[in-house]
């Protein structure tokens, strides 16, 4: 839709371009610090911030390998992230703001892929409401392919995100588990209206599911704690 949020003039005739997939990313970081590691807590400041910092990477990595992969990159970021804080910070015994920050990050970077054009869907029959988010300008991959309005796939997985991060922290010890369970769903739910999904990510869903039924279980089993 609006795949350059601020473009500089340079000397020489060059001109530097920053992404909107690029500037939600940056939000995204940001915004997570700031729900994680700000806020007063029972866990010590430098502990968040060290879960944070291994957060960041290990959802990079998850990332990357989705981009190896053709795709499947937002499941991964949250296998990611997930396992980075929680190895650092520990199992959560009560409401997680992690939870509710993965949701808002989640959501940001969806709505940069919305914005960039990256992840669109396949031609729908919307109502009026909701159709401008799915009619993308001449020579945007989803008009260059298609003469018609397409499902918004990404806002759709950036509604849901926001969703499950305050499910997710209302749902105490089992957020995580929560969290990635509703994250393998929704993209099961849209392999049907996106646009040519990663052939990895049915498998990837799946995968992330079982592991998620795999921590309710464990958590389960263990006695409760006070939060």
């Amino acid at each position: 839709m609006h795949p350059y949020w601020i473009t500089l003039a340079l000397p020489g005739g060059r001109a530097f371009s920053l992404t909107t997939l690029g500037a939600s990313l940056g939000f995204a970081v940001l915004l997570g610090w700031y729900m994680t590691v700000a806020p007063a807590s029972a866990v010590p400041r430098r502990t968040r911030a060290r879960g944070y910092l291994a957060l960041v990477v290990l959802a990079g990595v998850g990332f990357g390998a989705g981009f190896l992969l053709g795709g499947a990159m937002p499941l991964l970021v949250v296998a990611g992230a997930a396992t980075g804080w929680h190895l650092v910070v520990g199992r959560s015994t009560g409401r997680d703001p992690f939870n509710a920050a993965l949701g808002a990050m989640l959501a940001l970077v969806f709505v940069g892929l919305w914005l960039d054009g990256a992840l669109f869907g396949v031609p729908a029959s919307l109502p009026a409401w909701i159709r401008g988010a799915g009619t993308y300008p001449a020579g945007a991959p989803a008009a260059r392919l298609y003469d018609h309005v397409v499902h918004p796939v990404a806002l759709y997985h950036a509604a849901v995100a926001l969703g499950l991060g305050a499910l997710a922290y209302l749902s105490g010890r089992y957020g995580t588990w929560v969290f990635m369970a509703g994250i393998a769903i929704a993209h099961m739910a849209f392999r049907p209206f996106t646009h040519q999904p990663p052939s990895a990510e049915g498998a990837l869903s799946l995968l992330l599911f079982a592991a998620a039924l795999v921590g309710v279980f464990v958590v389960s089993s263990r006695p409760r704690t006070r939060s």
